[in-house]
């Protein structure tokens, strides 16, 4: 198998696993939602939200090796010149580690409530605080790589020009959807924007990878 399609089959196997994830436990409460509120969903999804925080971590191994096989494609194809390509992979490698660690943390009241009961209310903000800081920061990241494939795109032909145009719009949803976050009148628009663009355009480089043709 071609190392195109390696990447391009785990950069589908990384999509579809984050998109089970971000399902798996229903509709969350809204940030500014009291806290009692909060407390009750992470304890009656806890399963679901350790689960998907499980399926995550599995995700990042696949987002990996997607990453890398991009990044050999985008280093090939720029020649000389500075190396966008390997601005890429550091921010995607960044992110892996964010993104991992902002799930966990996520994860930690449900963790709780499966093994020792209801936890506690501070512990529950200081998880919903830190988990949506490590996200918020991961956004800022992920600008930065999808920004760096793009220019690599536009000045090596490695891969289609329009999955670098697409790159350009997933990234400046991803600036929206960051801070969307920040602000509680638009909290699940900005979670939306901050998602489902980007995972638009891994699963379209994934395709596109995988229908192409190793040179």
């Amino acid at each position: 198998m071609s190392n195109r399609r390696i990447a391009g089959g785990a950069g589908l196997l990384f999509v579809v696993m984050n998109v089970i994830a971000a399902f798996a436990p229903g509709n969350p409460p809204k940030y500014d939602d009291p806290i009692d509120k909060i407390v009750q969903f992470v304890v009656e999804k806890d399963s679901q939200i350790v689960g998907a925080s499980f399926v995550v971590a599995i995700s990042m191994v696949f987002a990996l090796v997607f990453f890398i096989g991009l990044w050999r494609i985008l280093r090939s194809a720029e020649g000389d010149g500075f190396d966008f390509s390997t601005v890429f992979l550091g921010g995607a490698v960044a992110t892996v580690a964010i993104v991992t660690v902002g799930s966990a943390i996520m994860a930690v009241p449900s963790f709780e409530s499966e093994q020792l009961g209801t936890p506690k209310a501070d512990i529950v903000r200081f998880s919903q605080d830190a988990s949506g800081l490590c996200f918020v920061l991961a956004s800022g990241v992920i600008v930065a790589l999808v920004l760096a494939a793009s220019l690599s795109i536009f000045r090596g032909r490695g891969l289609p020009v329009w999955l670098a145009w697409l790159g350009v719009l997933a990234a400046g949803a991803e600036v929206a959807g960051g801070l969307g976050v920040t602000s509680h009148d638009l909290y699940k628009l900005g979670l939306f924007l901050g998602f489902v663009p980007i995972m638009v355009w891994f699963l379209a480089t994934s395709v596109t990878l995988l229908a192409s043709q190793e040179t």
